[in-house]
Order: structure tokens, then sequence, then C-alpha cells
């Protein structure tokens, strides 16, 4: 099924039948008035991407809340396989994933999309509670990330 057949076959299943691509082979989705989730085709590098924006960098950066996004990208931790990231040209701070390979039904779309928007919720709210950098003593800053990762043979 091509791209937009298949957009348009999700919408019936989940009721949104308005929903359509664009010309440039782009979609949004909005859930409960808190979250967008866009859909942007790339024909060229044979591509699909899905995210939503988080929150605005220039509001939201502390150093606390870049370590708790770090942590939890690591090896998808916390994120649903899906990458948090900063888009420095539009000052965001977005949930982002992209699919390398043709989605193969309605049904296989409707679990990435919904677990990008349950991330997504999670992440919205887990930003909106983080607290502001603590100073860490001498000794944390000295001390490896990794304790358990790295020993001498």
């Amino acid at each position: 099924m091509d791209f937009k057949n298949l957009i348009t076959e999700f919408g019936k299943s989940a009721g949104l039948d308005q929903l359509t691509v664009t010309e440039d082979g782009t979609c949004a989705i909005r859930f409960d008035d808190r979250i967008t989730l866009n859909i942007e085709r790339d024909a060229v590098k044979d591509v699909t991407h899905l995210y939503v924006v988080l929150a605005n960098a220039e509001q939201s950066l502390s150093a606390e809340k870049m370590r708790m996004m770090l942590c939890g990208n690591l090896f998808g931790h916390d994120t649903g396989g899906a990458t948090l990231a900063l888009d420095d040209n539009q000052r965001e701070i977005v949930l982002c994933r992209y699919l390398d390979f043709d989605i193969p039904d309605v049904a296989t779309l409707t679990k990435i999309i919904e677990k990008l928007a349950q991330s997504a919720d999670q992440w919205i709210e887990k930003l909106d509670k983080a607290t502001a950098t603590k100073p860490q003593s001498s000794a944390s800053k000295t001390a490896s990330p990794f304790p358990n990762h790295f020993q001498t043979a």
C-alpha cells in the first residue's frame, strides 16, 4: 500500500475521516489538545519521519533536563525506541522516529503512532516536572557516569 493510501486507511480506522496527506507528503494528528504528531514522507530518501514537538527549547533547557533526556535516549530507554532531540533551527525539543522500511499495514502504523504518542505524553509530563540542576560536589563531577560499565582487566 502506498503512503497516501495507508494514511487515508489509518484515518478511517481511527475515526479521522478528514486525515489526508498534503502535496509535500505530510500530515498531522492531534491528540487531546496536547500532542500533535507529525508524519512526513521523504520519497527521495525513501523514509518516513514521525515526530512530536515536546517543548520550546528556549524556555525548557536546563542541565537537569538535558541529562534526563540523554539518559532516556540510551538504547531507546524511556522513549519507546524513538529519539529525543533538539531542533536547533526551530529551537524545539522533539521526540522523533524515522522508518526506513515500508509500513506493511494499518495495524502496524497504528502501533507505531500509539507508541510514539504515548512516549511523547510521558516526556511532556517529565519535562514539565523536571527540577533545576542541583550543584554537584567535586567528587561527583569527576566520577565516571558509567561506574559499572568499565573495569580494568
